[in-house]
């Protein structure tokens, strides 16, 4: 369990003087309106006395057993609740049990207390901390300090491969971001990791004769027929392969080898010339 302070845009630990027990400790917490990092153990879903049923996360303070029902979630649907189990999550305790000892808590009040302090200090043009939280097949959903913002494939990766995102992303992978835009009165921000990475461009160390390994991304046939082959060396930069006239037939997807025959990153020019294919 993490006590976490609103006063940076990623929450760091809070070192809390509090020597005493563990209920105590969280009644100072609750008393002081702060915020709670920590992993939802379990779903757990009972019975009520109505005849109705509960369901909710089980979560483990310092030893002090915690719930957080469905309604304080911020979830949409509570199908989504499984998908978190595992997970680190904020929250506030709302209401400290005395007998049993036990904590309701609320994930939804604490994301809205860090969205209500993110956006008095984040502005567009500043590059943070994320981390993934979610992966999809056209999305990428990135965590900045509670705030979860949705990415699209062309600003998470410069890659041109027909790669799913699940196999560039892992969930609870850190990563930096960009702040392109905030709408302050839809509470939206945009985010793009491909803005806070350098141009692959300026960076690149690849000179002439360089012998590089890359794949093929796309075939065109010129107007006079002639077939061009383009190969990503690496995400963002792509190479016009020059293929000898016989013994070759390529295809996307393609692993190749091939030497370096011109490199102008100023003019965003680079061209290779094939030497063999390679085993995927």
């Amino acid at each position: 369990m993490e006590v976490i302070s609103k006063n940076e845009i990623l929450p760091e630990d809070l070192k809390l003087e509090v020597q005493s027990k563990n209920i105590e400790k969280l009644s100072y917490i609750k008393k002081h309106n702060l915020i709670i990092k920590t992993e939802v153990k379990q779903l757990i879903k009972r019975k009520d006395n109505e005849g109705g049923s509960i369901t909710a996360w089980q979560l483990d303070l310092d030893g002090v057993p915690g719930i957080v029902l469905f309604e304080e979630t911020g979830l949409k649907y509570e199908k989504q609740m499984e998908l978190y189990v595992g997970r680190q999550i904020y929250v506030k305790i709302i209401k400290i049990i005395p007998e049993p000892e036990y904590v309701i808590c609320s994930r939804k009040l604490a994301l809205q207390d860090l969205e209500e302090s993110l956006f008095k200090k984040i502005q567009a043009g500043q590059i943070v901390q994320g981390t993934i939280h979610a992966v999809g097949n056209k999305f990428v959903y990135v965590d900045i300090g509670g705030y979860v913002g949705r990415i699209s494939r062309k600003d998470a990766t410069r890659s041109k491969l027909p790669i799913p995102l699940k196999g560039l992303f892992t969930v609870g992978e850190k990563v930096q971001v960009k702040i392109t835009n905030v709408d302050y009165e839809k509470k939206e921000i945009g985010l793009s990791i491909v803005e806070a990475t350098p141009n692959p461009w300026m960076t690149a160390n690849i000179q002439k004769k360089d012998v590089v390994v890359g794949h093929i991304t796309k075939i065109i046939t010129t107007p006079n027929g002639h077939n061009v082959a383009f190969a990503e060396i690496m995400p963002g930069l792509e190479a016009i392969v020059t293929v000898p006239a016989k013994g070759f037939a390529l295809k996307p997807g393609d692993k190749i080898q091939a030497r370096v025959t011109k490199f102008d990153p100023q003019n965003k020019k680079f061209r290779v010339r094939l030497i063999q294919k390679l085993a995927k």
